[in-house]
């Protein structure tokens, strides 16, 4: 680990030991979870770790964490430091030097930190209205970069419901004086924790560029998993989490151009956060610097608008464009049937790119829905289940359902099978694989999966090694080979397929079963 990390590994011991001490329930989430189970650690580029506890825990953890915390560790939340403007809870290590570029004039102690995201249920029917709430709220709170510009910069894009946020901004802060927004803000944050888990469908989690919404019965249950050389609890559904999360490649190392950290200014070894901040605000007043980001922040916000306007009417031209090609198209059938799966996302590759960019845009027009699931079930075919969620228009949060239709069901039960095999779920997993569509059942997705439930089941799948031999370079079907191999008793050439994958793989998932085998 580097010296980061083992300053949060420090700190996470310190707050697992409180949480245990008072029966208090947390769990790791985001970056942090995918780190416990793709890597049994810290992921190692990453250089913070994120928890999450419901409300509930929280207000049992609040008011004895400081009594337990050591010299030189402390709570910052907004009931402590009116000045922090953040609904995240941070454990911070006060003698290192750490400090993100938004809290550097909020005159709150500095240094490494935890971060703990409080999870507040939400009906389902209220869960648009919630994540709406939750970001005005955040844009009012803070001087600084909030929901709304992150979220247009890292997806390049803004739903309606969340452009309109830009308007109540405004209103709100034209028709408030100091203490009456702050009297709101707060009257936003009782109301974000207001319903009871019984009556609610989701956990809202809600922060940096998006607000996410868990499915409550991803977190009826707590499992614990190795993280560097102690466990940890997550979710008992963390990897259907992860996806949430990460997409169906939650499982995938990104490249190495993608392994990047947060952004923040690291401080002098030796130097304590108070001794830094005490340099900092001989050079920065805080009251000018945060008028200054605010009037920033608020000049950004006024062209926002029109940016997005902008988008919209391009990704609308773009759409004639793909209309067009899709009423010129009236083979589209023919070629699926004759297994062209490759002609048909060739010809609908502008098309498959402008459905990802869509996302985060509130757009009506479409091509026809016949050619939609043709391109979906193409995409299918070869494996590419995001890229076919994406033509479908099929959320993140989205479980099996009867408000779905059959054919978007039988694409969550085929992506969803993954993360619940990876949960330990393999009944289910199974289940969910055998209600998917027949024709698919000879994509690479459904065969994968399929091998690997038989190998889960200490089947030597016959068609682990006709994977293989149909897709001799993909390294997970050589991983799923030599697992077959294993229960034939052909430890060493598994064992030779097993050494090429690590070198050759990128699913984080087979790279961690290989090393323990091997170790074995």
């Amino acid at each position: 680990m580097t010296d980061v990390q083992t300053e949060l590994f420090e700190l996470l011991k310190i707050f697992d030991g409180i949480c245990k001490k008072h029966d208090i329930e947390y769990f790791l989430t985001g970056g942090s979870a995918l780190g416990a189970i793709r890597h049994n650690g810290i992921i190692p580029w990453d250089d913070d770790i994120d928890m999450g506890m419901i409300r509930s825990m929280w207000n049992k953890l609040r008011p004895v964490v400081e009594e337990n915390l050591p010299d030189g560790v402390e709570l910052v939340c907004s009931d402590k430091y009116p000045t922090y403007h953040n609904p995240v809870v941070r454990i911070v290590n006060t003698n290192s030097a750490r400090i993100t570029r938004a809290a550097l004039a909020d005159g709150c102690p500095k240094g490494q930190f935890l971060e703990i995201f409080i999870h507040d249920p939400v009906p389902k029917e209220k869960a648009s209205e919630h994540k709406k709430l939750f970001a005005t709220y955040c844009e009012l709170n803070t001087p600084y970069l909030a929901m709304l510009q992150q979220r247009f910069r890292w997806l390049h894009g803004l739903k309606d419901d969340e452009v309109e946020i830009i308007d109540d901004y405004f209103r709100i802060k034209e028709s408030c004086d100091a203490s009456e927004l702050r009297t709101l803000i707060a009257d936003m944050e009782r109301n974000l924790s207001k319903y009871d888990r019984n009556e609610s469908d989701y956990y809202l989690l809600g922060w940096g560029a998006v607000g996410r919404c868990y499915p409550i019965e991803h977190f009826e249950g707590i499992k614990h998993v190795r993280f560097e050389d102690i466990e940890v609890p997550v979710p008992v559904r963390a990897c259907r989490n992860l996806r949430i999360d990460y997409r169906n490649e939650w499982k995938d190392y990104p490249e190495e151009s993608e392994q990047t950290a947060h952004h923040m200014t690291a401080g002098v070894k030796g130097v304590s956060g108070y001794e830094y901040m005490k340099l900092i605000n001989e050079e920065i007043d805080p009251d000018e610097t945060n008028a200054m980001r605010l009037a920033v922040k608020e000049l950004n916000l006024v062209g926002l608008k029109d940016r997005v306007s902008m988008n919209k009417q391009m990704l609308g031209i773009r759409m004639r464009l793909a209309q067009d090609i899709d009423r010129r198209s009236a083979d589209i059938a023919d070629l699926y049937k004759a297994g062209k799966y490759e002609e048909i996302i060739d010809r609908f590759s502008a098309y498959i790119d402008l459905k990802r960019k869509m996302l985060n845009y509130t757009i009506k027009e479409d091509i026809r829905p016949e050619t939609k699931e043709l391109i979906a079930s193409a995409l299918v075919m070869t494996g590419r289940l995001t890229e076919a969620e994406n033509v479908m228009d099929a959320e993140r949060t989205l479980n099996p359902g009867p408000d779905n239709s059959d054919f978007v069901n039988d694409l969550l039960n085929l992506a969803i099978s993954v993360p619940d095999y990876y949960d330990g779920f393999c009944s289910e997993a199974r289940e969910e694989l055998e209600s998917v569509r027949d024709e698919w059942h000879s994509s690479i997705a459904w065969r994968k999966m399929n091998a690997m439930l038989d190998i889960d089941e200490g089947n030597a799948s016959k068609d682990a090694y006709k994977l293989f031999e149909d897709y001799p370079e993909d390294a997970e079907t050589a991983k799923l080979a030599a697992d077959a191999m294993m229960l034939d008793g052909r430890r060493s050439e598994a064992e030779t397929i097993y050494r090429q994958v690590l070198e050759n793989g990128k699913n984080g998932m087979d790279i961690l079963d290989i090393k323990k085998r091997l170790e074995a």
